[in-house]
């Protein structure tokens, strides 16, 4: 668990950073939180277990973000 929550936290950065830079809008950025922080509550709060695939670790790769973005996305609720 503490795994994935630190995995999700990493991606809540990396989306900061590319709203600071200007690589995504702010309706892009707002979409992407909402929807991380919807993961870190299923995890915390036990009702859904699901393990989260490792991302592809280039800190500041845009489409490995956006991939890793995807990723959670795709997987079934």
């Amino acid at each position: 668990m503490k795994k994935d929550i630190d995995l999700i936290e990493s991606l809540i950065n990396r989306n900061e950073y590319f709203y600071k830079t200007g690589k995504i809008k702010k309706r892009e950025y707002l979409i992407n939180n909402f929807f991380l922080i919807d993961k870190i509550e299923d995890i915390l709060s036990k009702n859904q277990r699901e393990k989260i695939s490792e991302f592809l670790s280039d800190e500041f790769s845009l489409p490995k973000f956006n991939l890793s973005i995807s990723i959670l996305k795709a997987v079934p609720n």
